[in-house]
């Protein structure tokens, strides 16, 4: 890997996604994983990860703030790395961090090194998300995440074309919330339209029909409860799918027929978070007549990659 390091450097992977950071100490075989977002109260911060989601549904002086958006830094991701990495090793302060960090191709890096560095970190290497899951001759990787969505074709190794285009997990919830909208006559959270995303796939993946339950505010300012049956939501989810699968084949279609068919040998790989959403692997499989391969944890492709 390149990077030294002496018996007081700590080496993680880091791969700083939109919906949540996770984070593994290479060496330790230990990891964690964080929502990316900060429960803030009167411009301080109280609370990290998952236990600030709470406070969208708090009064005006309360905000919950999101760290990332596709591959922009919204808000100094400092106090959440701090609480990860204490997480992996109580006793940081004594080890000197070295980090190996997946970003999109365009993101910032010099602004992530900084980050990195005023943490403290000896040695800090960048790697393409997708250049790290890049492993057969020939293949074409579809990584969609909760705020991008990225296709690339590797020949021999060599990336012939990348395209990023923010139709993704997030695209998802803003569907749901203008179905609820149409259907119900009240405005969801984004956090609870990714809740009921979330339930909706689970309960699909089982040949189920379900009614879901969340809060929303009516036309009067005033939350009430909402029920909604997971079949009354699948169509709006199975769009944003369609329209991903159908950049897909657009990327397809710029590849020679020889190029085609050894992709297709090699089959397509899924990763992200996305990946694991029913409908999404067989809507791929259905527009670009080729398997499409998903691990069983899709959401750690890249961290899990950085390793190897």
């Amino acid at each position: 890997m390149d990077l030294d390091c002496s018996m007081f450097t700590k080496l993680y992977a880091l791969d700083p996604g939109s919906y949540a950071f996770r984070l593994n100490d290479i060496y330790g075989e230990k990891w964690t994983e964080c929502r990316s977002c900060y429960g803030v109260y009167e411009g301080e911060i109280e609370e990290i990860g998952e236990s600030a989601l709470s406070y969208e549904h708090m009064d005006h002086k309360h905000r919950l703030q999101y760290v990332m958006q596709g591959k922009d830094i919204l808000q100094d991701p400092t106090p959440l790395l701090k609480k990860m990495m204490e997480e992996l090793r109580p006793q940081t302060h004594l080890f000197r961090p070295s980090f190996v960090v997946a970003l999109p191709k365009n993101a910032d890096k010099n602004q992530w090194k900084k980050v990195l560095q005023d943490l403290g970190a000896r040695q800090v290497r960048f790697v393409s998300s997708l250049d790290v899951l890049s492993k057969e001759e020939y293949n074409f990787e579809i990584h969609v995440g909760h705020s991008l969505c990225h296709m690339a074709l590797y020949a021999k190794g060599v990336l012939q074309f990348h395209k990023t285009f923010p139709i993704a997990g997030r695209k998802m919830d803003e569907a749901i919330q203008e179905k609820i909208g149409q259907l119900k006559n009240c405005l969801i959270s984004i956090e609870d339209a990714n809740q009921l995303k979330r339930g909706v796939s689970d309960i699909l993946w089982q040949n189920k029909n379900a009614t879901f339950t969340c809060w929303g505010m009516n036309r009067y300012q005033k939350y009430e409860k909402i029920e909604v049956k997971a079949f009354d939501l699948w169509p709006c989810m199975e769009e944003v799918e369609r329209t991903i699968a159908q950049e897909a084949w657009a990327c397809f279609q710029e590849m020679g027929m020889l190029t085609r068919q050894k992709v297709c040998r090699n089959h397509v790989r899924l990763s992200g978070g996305m990946a694991a959403c029913f409908g999404m692997s067989q809507m791929l499989e259905s527009e670009l007549y080729c398997p499409i391969i998903c691990n069983e944890e899709p959401t750690y492709d890249i961290i899990s990659a950085i390793k190897e």
